[in-house]
């Protein structure tokens, strides 16, 4: 049985991505090169709202610590309550995750490998 591949993060500090000024950390696997999942840490505030004006509504709500691979609910939305923060705006098609506070501001915005 071959054992998971080691990953190294790569940092970027006040990197410009879509005209915000960025900070971001990059996975590679050491071995494959191959990117595993790029997160990026906004240094300016941004809402929940306007997450969803930039990113679009094809989104379902998970708690940070569901599996972004779960079959997607019409009713998943009803079960996440306040109790459940932080949680992630799931982005299936777009192989990315929104990470929301309690007070609706943004922690981290995250691309990883597809859900098939």
């Amino acid at each position: 049985m071959r054992t998971p591949e080691l990953l190294k993060e790569l940092v970027y500090r006040s990197i410009s991505i879509d005209a915000q000024t960025v900070n971001a950390g990059v996975l590679v696997g050491s071995e494959s090169r191959i990117v595993k999942s790029i997160s990026l840490f906004f240094r300016d505030e941004m809402t929940k709202d306007a997450a969803i004006r930039k990113y679009g509504s094809d989104y379902y709500v998970i708690t940070a610590q569901d599996s972004m691979c779960i079959e997607k609910l019409q009713e998943r939305n009803k079960f996440v309550n306040a109790l459940d923060y932080p949680i992630k705006l799931v982005y299936p098609q777009k192989g990315m995750n929104v990470q929301v506070r309690k007070d609706d501001t943004v922690m981290m915005v995250t691309y990883t490998d597809k859900c098939e």
